[in-house]
């Protein structure tokens, strides 16, 4: 669309060669949602959790180490070899620099968790921020004594649901938004002390959407004994009856504008995008939250982040971020960049933090380095890589 050749101008790079489909796949390729494997620590030999499972022959530190000054990724720069394609050296640099076993930051009593943070007692959670005295919880923001929820926000004291947001008690149910005391229950927004029903708006006292009063709706919700299993199966039994009559809205989707997505919520001017929450202006994007805007190709994470292009979880106060991989927070002007902190204008670059200016890891003035990355750019374009499997990667293709 002329909108999309708009968006590749101002970001300086040329129209991808892949369509949408497959582009997504290509960044999934590094995404790992919710497994840990246990493997050696590279440095200690001692068993860890890693988000790493043995057969990437990475070099992988405990993240607290990794985090900390203890070494320099400085150390594994080189000198930019014009004889090679970028890609070849790059991919020599990416498993030569020890990577972090897990992505998480200012998380307490939360050992068994990865690419989250600000967690509290918590246990295998994942893709999360913002969680406490939680378990069992994937892809959700703002969680309080909940457990096993999936893609989840503003949520306390709920059980075993999915797409649920703002809601207080929210048990067994699916799509469900600002909600308080349901169960099993599917397609709500905006009810309370419901049962077993589908497809209602603002309204309470509702038992497999039949209306009760608030006495009635009590004396029902005894005779249920939805604390035994006998009667909590029996009654989801009935539930899932109700689910199937009910009609079901061609997407999930509420308070949009001018969208075209799935499982959006508050989002304005995103088109070919699913799994997004108070974003606008994003196109082929997918897990994308929190104040993000003006990207495209751009999958999981967000959080005030602006022009990402072609990234796989960069985010947290991110911008003029372009085929990175894992590079957060307060990261901009990245490119081919790999598992970076805090840093600015690099191009080619792993494990650095608090860096600018630098490509394959080495440092450089502004002038160098803004010299250097012209010339490689157009290198790339003329001297292109092919991968064993014979797919051709030049400048402006995630590798």
């Amino acid at each position: 669309e002329p909108e999309d050749f708009s968006f590749y101008e101002k970001m300086k790079v040329p129209p991808p060669t892949w369509c949408p489909q497959c582009r997504i796949h290509r960044r999934f390729i590094w995404r790992n949602e919710r497994v840990l494997f246990r493997r050696p620590d590279s440095l200690t030999g001692k068993d860890i959790f890693s988000g790493f499972p043995l057969q990437v022959k990475a070099n992988i530190y405990e993240e607290e180490y990794w985090r900390s000054d203890a070494f320099d990724p400085m150390e594994y720069g080189r000198d930019y070899d014009f004889s090679k394609s970028f890609f070849e050296q790059f991919h020599d640099l990416l498993y030569s620099v020890p990577w972090p076993s897990r992505a998480i930051q200012f998380c307490v009593n939360s050992d068994y968790i990865n690419q989250a943070d600000y967690c509290k007692n918590t246990y295998l959670v994942h893709d999360a921020g913002h969680i406490e005295n939680s378990a069992y919880i994937v892809r959700a923001n703002y969680i309080k004594d909940s457990f096993d929820m999936l893609d989840v926000a503003s949520n306390e004291l709920s059980y075993d649901s999915t797409l649920v947001a703002d809601g207080y008690r929210v048990l067994y149910s699916v799509d469900c938004i600002e909600c308080n005391d349901i169960w099993l229950s599917k397609d709500l927004h905006g009810c309370s002390h419901c049962i077993g029903s589908a497809g209602l708006r603002g309204k309470s006292y509702f038992i497999f959407n039949k209306a009760y009063s608030k006495e009635e709706y009590s004396k029902e919700f005894e005779k249920l004994k939805l604390h035994t299993y006998s009667g909590l199966e029996a009654a989801r039994k009935k539930a899932y009856e109700i689910w199937q009559k009910t009609p079901v809205k061609f997407y999930r989707g509420k308070l949009l504008v001018d969208c075209v997505a799935d499982n959006a919520l508050r989002s304005k001017n995103c088109k070919e995008c699913w799994d997004i929450r108070e974003v606008k202006d994003l196109k082929f994007c997918q897990i994308v939250v929190g104040d993000a805007t003006d990207s495209y190709d751009y999958s999981v994470w967000g959080v005030n982040a602006s022009q990402m292009y072609e990234c796989m979880c960069c985010g947290d106060q991110a911008d003029q971020i372009k085929f990175c991989f894992d590079c957060w927070p307060n990261c901009n002007n990245l490119e081919y960049s790999m598992m970076c902190r805090s840093s600015s204008d690099l191009f080619g670059c792993v494990g650095l933090k608090r860096k600018q200016y630098c490509v394959l890891n080495k440092q450089y003035t502004k002038e160098q380095y803004e010299n250097l990355v012209g010339r490689i750019k157009k290198q790339m374009e003329e001297l292109p890589f092919t991968d064993s499997r014979g797919r051709v990667y030049k400048y402006g293709e995630f590798f």
